[in-house]
């Protein structure tokens, strides 16, 4: 690891070992191990053999941009141009959200009861990503209400003979 230095400290990496997959940002690098920080604030150790025979992800190239995404369900009959102008709006008034490219809400599924909007946008700070997306749907759970457009409820309908 420290002579083909495939990642350095400060790095954010998901390292996929057989059925095992690590993301976090990596602290320390000696001859032996890696040491890692996770975001569910826990300091693992990963030996350098095993990260040698892994896949590796670096979230952290600096000339890379980060896509992610969101989902929500709408009632079905809602007016979706205006859903989705909700979402875009209030998706790029998030702080850390990168204004181009813009976010884009999609139709990803329909049922008789809802309409999935996934809603994608881009950020540049990886270690952020989660803060990021719980803004985003604060607001945008605070939006829809405000507008009166009410997230979709399953339905289930039971049908009895007589």
């Amino acid at each position: 690891m420290q002579i083909g230095q495939p990642f350095v400290i400060g790095d954010w990496v998901e390292i996929s070992h057989d059925s095992q997959k690590w993301t976090g940002q990596i602290q320390e690098i000696t001859w032996r191990a890696t040491f890692f920080f996770f975001f569910s604030d826990e300091w693992i150790m990963i030996p350098n053999k095993t990260i040698a025979q892994s896949q590796i992800v670096i979230f952290t190239n600096t000339n890379k941009i980060l896509r992610q995404s969101l989902l929500f369900r709408i009632d079905f009959g809602t007016d979706l141009k205006r859903a989705k102008k909700i979402l875009n709006e209030t998706v790029m008034n998030v702080s850390g959200v990168l204004k181009t490219p813009e976010s884009r809400a999609l139709v990803i599924e329909t049922t008789e009861s809802w309409i999935t909007l996934k809603v994608f946008y881009s950020i540049d700070d990886f270690s952020m990503k989660y803060r990021i997306a719980d803004q985003i749907y604060e607001n945008v759970l605070l939006e829809l209400a405000s507008q009166n457009i009410k997230l979709a409820q399953s339905k289930i309908q039971i049908h009895q003979n007589s």
